[in-house]
């Protein structure tokens, strides 16, 4: 690990969530995806749900055990993060665990005893849940229509039912409210804070980007909310959406722990399929990040990485992150001016 100084980088990728922006709002989508699936026969009270969504939130994660195991694994998408928890709670169901606490509680246990990380712990459950329930193969492989339907579940909390009406073009199948969760974000570590780094760092002649495995409204509209989109390249801004459209092209999965979205940030406007092949030189990139899977994806990209506190895991982190072998840590984002003069 390296602690001091440098202007070896002319590059800064950023993931979003655990990074500059809070997860919360995409915890609570998640948490209520989740209560809704085991509750979708009976008739789903929207405003209790919002009322008490901390609440269930609490339970349904085991008050962020699920979550920082999950990172711990692999798992940074919250959409995989919802997916994840409803194959696990109706295996474990089908156990003969009844009492809802009691299954959210095994959640944990029952990934680590997997003993494989992500991408490959999702296909393992997915199997696992196809041979109990006698579904056909493939039935609840990620991306398919079962985890779709998990998807526009999440999506309707998270976008309400405007911004579900929008992405979708169909009205929403039940009625939440023209609000949802992503316009009560609000940045991690203040305003103020993070738009003084950026700006810092914009003015020393870095170049900003993001990796993010957001769709690209819910990046943008947070960052242009507070003002701060303009201080990151247009062109090193990678989204879900550039996943999804590149994967098909390269037809295979580029989420993270795939190098795609820090490589891609790293070349800009000029990537094509040839930098997928053959990757670029990006060791004068450094990618920002709160977990595993950025750390995989940014040295497999070449880049150097620094790890930030600020994730699920906070300080406990750092111990792992130097075991991982992270480039640099930080207590947060708006030290980085500290090492990047």
């Amino acid at each position: 690990m390296d602690d001091g100084h440098s202007r070896q980088f002319d590059t800064v990728l950023f993931d979003l969530d655990g990074v500059i922006t809070s997860e919360y709002a995409y915890w609570k989508a998640a948490a209520l995806t989740v209560y809704e699936y085991f509750h979708d026969d009976l008739e789903l009270n929207s405003e209790y749900c919002y009322e008490n969504a901390d609440a269930i939130t609490d339970q349904v994660f085991s008050y962020q055990e699920t979550i920082v195991t999950m990172k711990s694994l692999g798992i940074n998408s919250n959409w995989d993060l919802a997916y994840a928890v409803v194959l696990v709670t109706d295996i474990l169901k089908s156990e003969g665990l009844e009492e809802e606490d009691d299954v959210f509680s095994r959640v944990p246990e029952f990934l680590t005893e997997k003993n494989v990380l992500a991408p490959e712990l999702l296909t393992v459950l997915a199997q696992e849940y196809e041979e109990i329930f006698n579904y056909p193969e493939g039935y609840a492989e990620r991306g398919k229509a079962f985890y779709q339907e998990i998807i526009r579940k999440f999506q309707h909390w998270y976008l309400g039912d405007t911004g579900y009406q929008k992405q979708y073009q169909e009205t929403a199948p039940t009625v939440k409210g023209d609000s949802g969760l992503l316009d009560s974000e609000e940045p991690l570590l203040g305003l103020s804070e993070t738009k003084a780094m950026l700006e810092t760092l914009k003015q020393r002649g870095y170049h900003l980007g993001i990796g993010s495995g957001r769709p690209k409204v819910e990046l943008e509209r947070p960052l242009s909310n507070w003002g701060v989109l303009s201080l990151f390249d247009s062109h090193r801004i990678v989204s879900y959406d550039d996943v999804l459209l590149w994967q098909d092209k390269a037809e295979e999965s580029l989420v993270k722990p795939h190098p795609f979205q820090f490589v891609k940030g790293a070349v800009g406007q000029e990537f094509t399929m040839e930098h997928l092949c053959n990757f670029p030189d990006c060791s004068r990139v450094l990618v920002v990040g709160d977990a595993l899977c950025d750390l995989l994806a940014a040295h497999a990209a070449g880049c150097k990485f620094c790890a930030v506190l600020t994730g699920v895991d906070g300080k406990d982190a750092r111990l792992f992150f130097e075991n991982m072998g992270a480039d640099y840590i930080l207590e947060d984002a708006t030290h980085l001016p500290e090492i990047l003069v």
